[in-house]
């Protein structure tokens, strides 16, 4: 049986990484903007959630990435500063270093999430009901599980009260 305790710290890990993602994003967004647009930025005060404009953005830089990248992949490094040529839009090293940081980052995270699914298989809940859900994929059931504990709650209501979708007593949702 999985140990609950190490899926929670997982679990929550992969979000903290998710969100540093996508905050190093907007930040990368911001820095390549004035280079590829001539429109004023969207509104990225939300930092659970990124433009269409940031993920076109994003989109242009690892393609220039995966170019600049290509003779020093097998080495999984980035080129020497001495010499590095860059293009159109990564220009400088630095810039390179900013975008390397941000697909390792990216890369992290869907790591993280996969192995979810290989702590998760030892869970019957999981295993035998979350799994065959609509909508409920490993990282959904990595929050389910480690964030209801059904021997606080007496009724399944219970645990529509505390996640907010209950029925109030105005008759209101």
């Amino acid at each position: 049986m999985a140990d609950i305790g190490i899926l929670k710290m997982m679990v929550r890990g992969a979000y903290d990484l998710q969100a540093l993602r996508m905050q190093s994003g907007l930040r990368l967004c911001a820095n390549f903007r004035a280079k590829l647009t001539d429109e004023p930025a969207e509104d990225e005060a939300d930092p659970d959630k990124m433009s269409e404009q940031a993920e076109k953005i994003i989109d242009q830089l690892k393609a220039s990435y995966k170019r600049l990248t290509d003779g020093v992949a097998r080495n999984r490094t980035l080129p020497s500063e001495l010499g590095f040529k860059g293009d159109e839009l990564i220009s400088t090293f630095s810039e390179l270093v900013l975008v390397d940081q941000y697909v390792r980052l990216a890369a992290q995270e869907a790591s993280a999430f996969r192995q979810m699914e290989g702590l998760l298989k030892p869970i019957p809940i999981y295993r035998e009901y979350l799994c065959d859900q609509v909508g409920i994929g490993p990282a959904m059931a990595g929050v389910i599980i480690t964030g209801l504990d059904p021997h606080k709650a007496r009724h399944v209501s219970s645990f529509w009260s505390y996640a907010g979708v209950d029925v109030a007593p105005d008759g209101a949702g």
